[in-house]
């Protein structure tokens, strides 16, 4: 028999409390910085992706607005365009010899642009519901409401207009004033003096031809 005492003795390797609790501590900082590193980059694809989710509704808003923008402009184009209108206006600015009508009596030009003009501020949405205009286009008793369409002669003096818009505030008869003349502009976004936000359609209409 082999006698144990040659044998080789295996020691238990001795690990010093410090040397465990630095060990400790750096594979908890490493675990901790990973943690972070993952939290961070998840954090930068879901404000990547809500980036991209929010250009994508800002694009679409801004062709909407666009949109809406190009389609008021043609429909006062077409009625600024419109051959009767011309003729009704020219006629109203006295290019044509007309029999006068008395003191108490609107012109009949007067009316069917008035109406004209109604009807369009109608479709387009240039009138309060409220005001129910298009039943009251002969007995103007309501309250103006700030929006309306109107054609306004070269000095700024309004000829003919829809029942809301009667006359232009100050703010307003500058911001028309300021607008290229002949040219179609835009009266961009402003606050009046009662808070309510507006935008106005600035439409040249031209002699009729011929």
């Amino acid at each position: 028999m082999a006698n144990s005492t040659n044998l080789p003795q295996l020691h238990r390797p001795v690990v010093s409390p410090l040397v465990l609790v630095v060990l400790v501590l750096a594979i908890a900082a490493v675990g901790m910085m990973l943690m972070l590193r993952f939290a961070h980059d998840q954090e930068s694809r879901e404000l990547a992706h809500w980036q991209n989710k929010l250009n994508l509704i800002a694009d679409s808003r801004a062709a909407d607005v666009n949109g809406w923008l190009d389609h008021h402009f043609k429909e006062l184009g077409d009625v600024a365009s419109n051959p009767s209108l011309q003729l009704y206006l020219a006629e109203l600015l006295g290019g044509t010899e007309e029999p006068k009508p008395t003191p108490t009596e609107e012109p009949a030009q007067s009316v069917f642009l008035r109406n004209l003009l109604s009807i369009t501020a109608d479709r387009l949405g240039f009138i309060d519901k409220t005001s129910d205009e298009l039943k009251s286009i002969n007995a103007n008793v309501r309250q103006p409401s700030g929006t309306g369409l109107a054609i306004i002669n070269n000095q700024g003096k309004i000829l003919v207009s829809t029942v809301g818009l009667p006359e232009l505030d100050e703010p307003l008869a500058k911001k028309v004033a300021d607008a290229p003349q002949g040219q179609t502009s835009l009266i961009d976004m402003y606050i009046t003096e009662n808070g309510a936000k507006l935008v106005g359609f600035v439409v040249p209409i031209y002699p009729i031809q011929g």
